[in-house]
């Protein structure tokens, strides 16, 4: 795969993972649970995560990124709040955090 196609590989990997938490995790596995979601693209994978009950952390590298999510969360308020699970959303640039860079 070239740079182009990493988009496409995550999106699809996460969708993959939204279908094993949706069809194959037990019910409340992820209830009270904490989850971060790095370089969240449209954040579908914490929002589902926060449909189960979870409190997710989603993240994306800056404002506008973050907007869209936070419009994403919005749609899906009544599900987060009756499964008790919630959203943070934050910009993060995970590639200048000193906790995720590698060492030398």
């Amino acid at each position: 795969p070239t740079e182009r196609d990493i988009p496409r590989i995550v999106w699809n990997a996460a969708l993959v993972l939204c279908s094993y938490i949706h069809e194959v995790l037990p019910e409340g596995s992820l209830t009270g649970k904490r989850v971060v979601d790095l370089g969240a693209g449209t954040g579908i994978l914490g929002i589902l995560c926060a449909t189960k009950g979870a409190h997710v952390t989603i993240t994306e590298i800056n404002s506008t990124e973050c907007d869209n999510i936070r419009r994403n969360v919005g749609h899906n308020t009544a599900a987060i709040d009756a499964a008790g699970g919630s959203v943070k959303v934050d910009i993060c640039d995970w590639t200048k955090c000193k906790y995720l860079t590698p060492r030398s």
